[in-house]
């Protein structure tokens, strides 16, 4: 690190002082916007930082006709750039003005300037549907009133202009079949976009549009962002000793994206009011280092029963959350964290918020996180015996999350074992900054089998991309692109279902270690044997103390050819996993007592904390694991609460080639069905499932359509209704 003199101190000192800037103000996006015709109306061109800044929520730059275009003063970022060719003169794009969005991120570093950020602009089409309406708002706000459907279909944006001190209807029309979501919004300071004191509303359902025909009766009520009066509210359960400060928090995709409220106890009834319409999820936790976000050594519940529905001007009962003491172990880590540079922003006046350092377990404790005001030494504590992935970030914006371009590092061991015994030492992190730069994979796999099917193969890397994936007809030659620095760990699977998810006894394997990747040369000879199974085994007992409620399973995570196993036990006792490939393996259980099949919050759980080394033709005995039952338990609240909402779950396996399964639950006793739709809003298959009790079910569906005919390869959208209550999602069939 060069060294600073005391000329280039003082400077910085003067600027600091006087308030002069140091270096330009920000980076520049410059590129040629494209169009099968000349045109003499301006072009729109807007960069908008991800996530946005509430200080400016985009950046635009008109241009006249197409041709050259720049956007400066930008600061550092990620960005998303479109743009389109306003003919109407509203400053928003619409089905009728060719538009376009440069087909990826950019980033701007360090002031840089990113040319050739060019774009290609295309008519949308137009279809012959309509949604129309009333606009209502008894505030006090004036200022033209802009109405946006957004659709899945082929006029996935539109909008018309309402003055409603002269006329509160409105028609949006030119909308191709699909389904639409309509939002509104008052734009008082007359910028093009919502601000967040401006009047605001949404419907709340999927609006179906069909060629040539109108759906009217859509109203849409504009609010104050004071004027938000819907609440939740419910009762606090909390079983422990710990004191401090009790904090509510309710979140979700509305106009009050998140409330913190502090309450009296944690033993209690509690009301969080202020609330848009919209849905939300719940939780609460004992602050106990007074910095006003839960942690994972704080105690702390969710609501179980997932989204609740929040009117505006009604409450939202019974949204009750226990709350229970996190696992707290008595293992260590404690390393360093350096950074090449100097340790100031890019203007140079400001010290970096903080630096955070996390260790992310596969153990009792999984997310373990402390701060740093600048480079130097930490320490976590309070882990329980387990494997780690330990990484530090510089928080830039201050949101306590990593984000895309923010300086990061991982230690270069994966993973970092901890014992409750022993601290661990001396895992030391290096920061670096996001290179705009990628390398490749190579290498060739190989099977000597009868089996036949596609190849998939996987990188997983802790890097700025940590998942990148290629296919291959059959064995052979491989290359994974775009992988940034980092380190990854390679595998390989014959998809002999065609499920494209790796099924237990499907040829496997791994890369005999971790591939290291600076960003810049590619790596090969990484090549990987796939294998079937193996000969070795791991027996032992299961203990219990508690009162069973479930099925137990026991499992192993290993790094060999078969990455995963488990079996299931009526009862505690004696277990086997066999056919196992040699190599080392994380074995662990857990009480399945909600039926999802896998470990949640208050179900007990036991991960032996050595790594079980299999060998061939060998047994490793004596692998005994002790379940601890965690009280107070969440369990209970499976029980004492009610579903209030309609849950539908992520189909699975997805994506599928034959057949899949849809859960859902129940609020009440209701009359269901099923339709599925394609991505032009058109429905292809719907069946009457008749009335159904309250709670938990699930069906099966086989990807035909109401003729018996098999679906296509392509994206569909599922969407289960119960007594007006509807609840969609997307689902993927590959043939």
């Amino acid at each position: 690190m060069k060294k600073l003199t005391f000329s280039f101190v003082l400077i910085i000192l003067i600027c600091f002082l006087t308030g002069t800037p140091l270096f330009a103000n920000g980076g520049t996006i410059k590129g040629e916007i494209y169009y099968e015709n000349d045109v003499a109306a301006p072009v729109v061109v807007m960069a908008v930082r991800i996530p946005p800044s509430m200080n400016q929520l985009y950046y635009p730059t008109v241009i006249q006709g197409v041709g050259s275009y720049e956007i400066t003063d930008l600061p550092d970022g990620l960005y998303l750039v479109g743009a389109f060719i306003d003919f109407d003169g509203s400053e928003g794009p619409n089905p009728g003005e060719p538009v376009g969005i440069y087909p990826d991120f950019v980033l701007l570093k360090d002031n840089a300037t990113m040319e050739n950020i060019n774009i290609s602009l295309i008519k949308l089409p137009a279809g012959s549907g309509a949604i129309s309406g009333k606009v209502l708002y008894n505030g006090k706000q004036a200022g033209p009133v802009k109405i946006i459907s957004l659709g899945i279909s082929h006029t996935p944006f539109n909008y018309q202009m309402v003055n409603i001190t002269e006329n509160n209807t409105y028609k949006i029309d030119n909308l191709k079949d699909g389904n639409y979501i309509i939002v509104g919004y008052m734009d008082v300071n007359k910028n093009g976009l919502p601000g967040l004191s401006e009047p605001f509303g949404t419907v709340m359902h999927f609006i179906p549009v069909v060629e040539g025909e109108e759906t009217p009766n859509i109203d849409i009520k504009l609010t104050d962002e004071d004027g938000y009066s819907g609440s939740v509210s419910g009762r606090l359960t909390y079983e422990g000793t710990k004191t401090g400060q009790t904090m509510v928090g309710i979140f979700g995709p509305s106009r009050t994206p998140m409330k913190l409220q502090s309450v009296s106890s944690a033993n209690g009834e509690y009301q969080v009011g202020g609330l848009a319409t919209g849905k939300y999820g719940a939780c609460a936790f004992i602050d106990l280092n007074e910095d006003g976000r839960p942690n994972a050594t704080e105690p702390m519940g969710y609501y179980t029963n997932y989204l609740v529905d929040v009117w505006n001007g009604k409450n939202t009962p019974d949204v009750n959350i226990r709350l229970i003491d996190p696992p707290q172990g008595t293992g260590e880590i404690s390393g360093e964290v350096t950074t090449d540079g100097y340790w100031f922003t890019k203007s140079f006046v400001k010290i970096y918020e903080h630096i955070v350092v996390q260790a992310i377990g596969i153990s009792e404790t999984p997310l373990v996180s402390t701060k740093l005001e600048k480079p130097g030494k930490y320490h976590l504590t309070g882990l329980k015996s387990g494997f780690y992935l330990v990484m530090a970030y510089s928080d830039e914006n201050g949101d306590r999350m990593y984000s895309i371009g923010e300086p990061v590092g991982f230690h270069e061991k994966i993973p970092v074992m901890v014992s409750e015994f022993a601290p661990t030492e001396n895992v030391n992190i290096k920061l670096g900054e996001m290179a705009n730069t990628r390398a490749n994979i190579k290498g060739t796999i190989a099977y000597q089998g009868d089996k036949t099917g596609p190849i998939q193969v996987y990188g997983f890397g802790s890097s700025m991309t940590p998942l990148v994936q290629t296919s291959l007809a059959q064995p052979g030659h491989y290359e994974l692109t775009g992988a940034a620095a980092g380190n990854y760990l390679l595998m390989a699977f014959m998809d002999v279902n065609g499920n494209s998810v790796y099924d237990m006894r499907e040829p496997f394997g791994f890369y005999s270690g971790f591939v290291a990747l600076n960003g810049y040369e590619d790596a090969t000879g990484i090549n990987i044997d796939l294998v079937e199974g193996g000969t070795g085994s791991i027996a032992g007992k299961v203990f219990y103390d508690g009162e069973l409620s479930g099925k137990i399973y026991v499992g192993t995570f290993g790094l060999s050819d078969t990455p995963m196993l488990k079996v299931t036990l009526p009862m505690p006792g004696l277990y086997e996993l066999g056919q196992l490939a040699s190599g080392p393996m994380l074995v662990w259980a857990f009480l399945d007592v909600n039926g999802d099949k896998i470990p949640g919050l208050g179900e007990p759980i036991a991960i032996k904390s050595d790594v079980i080394f299999v060998k061939s033709n060998e047994q490793t005995s004596d692998v005994n694991l002790y379940l601890k039952p965690i009280k107070p338990s969440l369990v209970d609240v499976y029980e004492l609460e009610t579903y209030n909402v309609l849950v539908l779950e992520q189909n699975y396996p997805n994506p599928f080639n034959a057949e899949t399964n849809i859960e859902y639950s129940l609020p009440n006793q209701s009359h269901v069905s099923l339709k599925i739709f394609n991505m032009l809003g058109n429905l292809l298959y719907e069946m009457d499932l008749g009335n159904q009790p309250a709670g938990y079910h699930r069906l099966n569906w086989e990807a035909k359509d109401q003729a018996g005919k098999p679906l296509a390869s392509g994206i569909y959208v599922y969407q289960i209704e119960a007594n007006g209550f509807l609840a969609t999602r997307k689902l993927l069939v590959v043939r």
